[in-house]
């Protein structure tokens, strides 16, 4: 594989990937000692995406082939070109063979590799008989095909197609008694374990009786279905968890993006998906809009807004360096007035673009407008002050704006939504409109001379949420204020308008049982057309016959108005941000066995008081029983349940069961390895959950104890945290030296 990039790339790649040896092979040092039932570290390295296909499915050989088709391909072109590939190298080996292969090779490129559905999500790809004898084919799914994600379930059901015409196969012709299994299997997998989308009983029938590819698959759950059961070509009566997941998340769910890649790639027989995605818009074009964020809500994760209501996130385009791929920023602000439910990681399941985003910060953009318990509403900008007043809150009015980049409209295939009124879009306008950038003074009067001069919209500064008004709310407030002129004209309101000026995002505080507007009262009279005279309030334009609010507001102020909020979009908290050590119940530092002779906190330290209360070693302490598997060393000879001895891995003499072990000889031996002099609290576990039952060995537990590490059932230390994209950093962040940085390869700031 060629690298194109500069020398500077190409060193700081280099020495990643000489540091990435190293760790490769100081750890191929220490598998080799025996200490594990592994000789070599089980993680194959790759470089690109070929590498990964050909180390997790194959066949050998696979990745140039790859790399050279994906120069002037897209993944899905890929896929589709190599699955006919190699669907003729590899007939000669058999039929089925060759479909199997050619099906995990090309789901193993949609999903780059990486992810477990082409090797466990397939459990096999064979072939069946039709009733008129004709051969078809058919893919048996099992629940891991779900991590592949509804694209990519159904395109693996369109590659098997492809595949299959090319070696000689027949389309799948179900039986009435098979669709009718779906129809059946698919609503009840939904109440046992759960579906993005449960199609209707007609989808299901119009995608089974027509899709080519036999969709089946192994038992996944316990429950078995009432009717058609024992059906010769299903072998299980159980719910066929895979089998579901296909048909409903990916062919019905996905089908408009499957027919893309059809008409895109010329590819016939699957009109049906036409018909199916047309019958679906005409059933659906009269319906309200479903807001999937809204759909499977859970106890204790917040709504913070409803779709399209004010007060929800105000829609902006933008970027931070933790922004994009599907990644968005809200005020950090924003973050503590919702009592830090999103906090920086946290999923937030979206009205639109896409279906969900993690939570990010930028402190660039307006926060929450808040409504405090003194009467005072106030936007907080500022996360210092906010920290200080966030106990003062009573009410969050409005939510704040939510930053989201264009690419992720772009990449969701959603239309671009209007964005809100902000200093980005007024700067633009000035800089289109070939004006001296505005380098006066922030106050209205200004601000207002400076619009109606250069006949551009006010400054977002003073521009209200008229939009979420109607013209008769518009006109009520009008005629509201010129009765009260006499009172209003000195800036002081009753009361009774202090819910509309919530609404238009007037800030005020409260004195005397007045409202005091923080920016005085000319911006409010200005703009309804409102003017001082003889000590009360006149109307000095006529009003205009529109129901558009923003209109009526331009007509009105004489100068442009825009709409402050044309685009709120709704939200939800799905998975909180996680970010700490991955632990079992209670934790231990070692897999190793100590039945009841660990104690209620299963420690090592206790077996070695415990004794055996049968055979030769009764009474005798350090000696406990255990279901383990027996193994014996080569060099010296004597059995032991370690996977080490004499400086090699021992072997397997006897299969797991029940047997005496000598604690108290492995942890001396254990403690001389390690140079240990006192040994620290070690906590075991009651017994092994492998079929094996090989224990780990016992230096890793002292040393894991030492260090307060904990272990997880699979052998390996884990931590969860959120993946969020970060395109610059600052070395203190990470508490990283300047030094350190520039060794690291970043010589530029």
């Amino acid at each position: 594989m060629v690298l194109v990039a500069s020398d500077e790339m190409k060193s700081y790649f280099g020495d990643l990937e000489k540091r990435a040896d190293d760790c490769y092979n100081l750890v191929s040092k220490a598998r080799k000692a025996g200490f594990d039932p592994a000789l070599e570290p089980e993680i194959p390295r790759a470089k690109d995406l070929a590498e990964r296909v050909e180390a997790q499915v194959g066949p050998p050989g696979i990745a140039p082939r790859i790399r050279a088709v994906a120069k002037n391909n897209g993944r899905e072109s890929t896929a589709l070109i190599l699955a006919k590939e190699l669907a003729g190298e590899l007939r000669s080996e058999g039929i089925e063979e060759a479909l199997e292969q050619a099906v995990r090779t090309s789901l193993s490129i949609l999903t780059e590799g990486v992810l477990v559905a082409p090797t466990e999500g397939v459990v096999r790809v064979s072939t069946m008989i039709n009733q008129n004898n004709t051969r078809c084919a058919a893919i048996y799914y099992a629940g891991p095909i779900r991590a592949a994600g509804g694209t990519a379930q159904a395109l693996s059901v369109l590659i098997a197609d492809v595949v299959r015409r090319e070696l000689g196969l027949d389309s799948y012709i179900p039986t009435p008694a098979e669709i009718e299994r779906y129809k059946e299997e698919i609503p009840l997998y939904k109440r046992a374990v759960n579906l993005q989308y449960v199609p209707s009983s007609n989808e299901i029938d119009t995608i089974a009786k027509s899709c080519p590819i036999c969709i089946t698959g192994e038992s996944t759950e316990r429950i078995e279905v009432a009717g058609n059961r024992d059906l010769p070509r299903v072998e299980t009566n159980s719910l066929r968890g895979g089998a579901c997941l296909v048909l409903a998340e990916g062919l019905c769910l996905k089908a408009a993006k499957v027919l893309k890649h059809v008409d895109r790639l010329g590819i016939s027989g699957w009109d049906f998906l036409r018909t199916y995605t047309e019958k679906k818009r005409e059933t659906t074009s009269g319906n309200v809009k479903e807001h999937k964020y809204l759909k499977d809500v859970l106890a204790g994760r917040p709504i913070f807004a409803f779709p399209d209501k004010p007060g929800g996130f105000r829609l902006r385009y933008g970027r931070t360096r933790l922004a994009g791929l599907a990644s968005m920023s809200i005020h950090p602000s924003t973050m503590l007035a919702l009592d830090s439910f999103p906090a920086i990681g946290t999923q937030i399941k979206i009205q639109l673009p896409g279906k969900a985003t993690a939570a990010t910060p930028c402190d660039s953009i307006e926060g929450p407008s808040v409504l405090l318990k003194d009467g005072t509403f106030i936007r907080l900008d500022d996360y210092e002050k906010a920290k200080i007043v966030v106990d003062q809150i009573d009410r969050i009015i409005d939510i704040g704006e939510i930053l989201v980049p264009v690419g992720e409209f772009i990449e969701n295939n959603h239309p671009l939504e209007p964005s809100g009124w902000c200093t980005d879009w007024w700067d633009a306008i000035i800089k289109d409109s070939q004006i001296d950038a505005y380098d006066g003074e922030f106050d209205f009067a200004s601000l207002l001379e400076f619009s109606k001069r250069h006949q551009v919209p006010l400054h977002p500064k003073y521009t209200y949420y008229w939009g979420d008004l109607d013209t008769k709310e518009i006109n009520d407030l009008r005629n509201q204020l010129i009765r009260n002129g006499e009172q209003v004209k000195d800036n002081s309101f009753p009361l009774v308008y202090k819910e509309i000026f919530l609404r238009l995002g007037i800030f005020f505080r409260i004195s005397d049982n007045s409202i005091i507007l923080e920016d005085g009262v000319e911006p409010l009279f200005h703009t309804l057309g409102l003017e001082v005279k003889n000590n009360s309030l006149e109307s000095s334009m006529d009003v205009l016959d529109t129901e558009d609010s923003v209109a009526l507001i331009s007509h009105l102020s004489g100068v442009i108005i825009k709409n402050r909020a044309p685009t709120r979009i709704g939200a939800s908290m799905g998975r909180p941000e996680k970010a700490k050590e991955r632990r079992m119940k209670p934790p231990p530092n070692v897999l190793f066995p100590l039945g009841e002779a660990g104690g209620s906190q299963r420690l090592v330290n206790t077996a070695l008081k415990s004794s055996s209360k049968r055979g030769f070693s009764r009474g005798r302490p350090g000696i406990i029983e255990v279901e383990t598997q027996l193994r014996y060393c080569k060099e010296c000879r004597k059995e032991t349940v370690s996977i080490h001895c004499c400086k090699t891995q021992t072997m397997v003499k006897d299969q797991a069961r029940r047997r005496s072990v000598d604690v108290s000889e492995l942890i001396t031996k254990a403690m001389n390895n390690t140079r240990t002099g006192i040994l620290p609290k070690i906590k075991g576990v009651k017994g092994l959950m492998s079929d094996q039952k090989v224990p780990e060995c016992l230096e890793k537990g002292i040393l894991r104890a030492k260090y307060d590490l904990r272990v997880y059932k699979d052998g390996t230390l884990r931590y969860d945290m959120i993946d969020l994209p970060i395109t610059h950093f600052y070395p203190k962040e990470i508490g990283l030296t300047v030094d350190k940085a520039k060794q690291l390869g970043y010589l530029k700031d």
